[in-house]
């Protein structure tokens, strides 16, 4: 959260100084001294730093050729040797990848230095200050302060989203899927349904014979072209499975739990697979095709076929036979 302030390298800039103050007032909401708040946030600040160092710049970005580096498992292990990442594999139930794509190349060094120089306390604060500044909009409207400042220095964001709408959005992103049966029986019959599965196989089957007979095509592309046809996969509307929810244990006066159980429950419970997700990442753990994690109130259909999946954050892309997972190290840390 905290890394996505850029300008950090610029010491003395209006952002180095907005995100200095809203670390030292977040802390001390949370019942931190103001020296130790400010203790902290220096620490922050340095091992943001640290961090940033190892991620290509938007210049690099360019070329995705950048932010693809494969490279073998136990090469990777080796460039983090204090980061058990067989152990971080197996926890989300993966066999150890025998491919591993890097999209920061460099950060994976930048964290093994890390974590040699910095002290044990150090990292801790650090990340006790990323879990207090991830709940932060879940711990009441004290908390909501050090936040606006930061917004309105930042974006020139001085107006926080009205609380109902806070709550509306957490209740899409956590509970989509209980809503989102509600909306298909109101608004998504099993006709319509009928229907736009029916107009999808007959578009998916015109383009398979147009291919047959398009006489620019040579008959190695005609075949590629096909091949990759015939790999599409389409879902209409919403899931043949929903995700059962009644492992979740959701109390009236504690929301951060209620998110924390809901984490719990993802990782852990009676999830399908297609539902199941690192905490860590917007991405879902699934195979081959992507999961039905956003609501059908959000997309109502959706066609797609196997790929291995990316994301802009410092990550690791562990790809197993038919399995891809995104790992967003920082925030896997954090848990830890």
């Amino acid at each position: 959260m905290l890394q996505t302030v850029h300008g950090l390298r610029l010491a003395g800039s209006g952002m180095v100084a907005a995100y200095l103050a809203f670390t030292r007032e977040l802390l001390e909401v949370a019942g931190d001294t103001p020296a130790v708040a400010a203790s902290t946030a220096q620490i922050a600040l340095e091992i943001d730093r640290a961090l940033h160092t190892g991620k290509i710049t938007p210049v690099e970005k360019v070329n995705p050729r950048n932010s693809y580096d494969p490279m073998p498992f136990s090469a990777m292990q080796q460039e983090v040797p204090l980061l058990d990442l067989t152990a971080l594999t197996a926890e989300f139930g993966l066999a150890e990848p025998y491919t591993v794509v890097q999209t920061e190349p460099r950060y994976l060094a930048a964290l093994s230095k890390l974590l040699n120089d910095r002290s044990l306390g150090d990292l801790k604060a650090y990340l006790r200050l990323q879990v207090i500044a991830g709940y932060s909009g879940l711990l009441g409207s004290k908390f909501e302060a050090p936040t606006q400042e930061l917004y309105k220095s930042l974006l020139g964001v001085s107006a926080q989203p009205p609380r109902e709408e806070t709550a509306l959005g957490q209740i899409t992103a956590k509970l989509g899927q209980p809503l989102s049966q509600i909306y298909v029986q109101d608004f998504f019959t099993p006709e319509t349904r009928s229907k736009a599965t029916d107009m999808i196989v007959r578009i998916k089957q015109a383009f398979l014979e147009r291919m047959r007979t398009r006489t620019w095509l040579t008959d190695a592309t005609r075949q590629a072209a096909l091949d990759k046809l015939e790999k599409l996969s389409f879902r209409v509307a919403y899931p043949e499975q929903w995700i059962d929810y009644s492992g979740v244990k959701i109390t009236q006066d504690d929301v951060v739990e209620n998110v924390m159980n809901w984490w719990s429950s993802r990782r852990f419970g009676n999830w399908p697979k297609w539902a199941s997700r690192s905490p860590m990442t917007s991405l879902p753990i699934a195979p081959c095709c992507p999961s039905w994690s956003t609501p059908p109130t959000i997309r109502r259909s959706m066609a797609s076929r196997c790929r291995q999946q990316f994301c802009s954050r410092a990550c690791l892309n562990l790809t197993c036979r038919h399995r891809s997972i995104s790992v967003d190290l920082e925030r896997y840390l954090a848990t830890k």
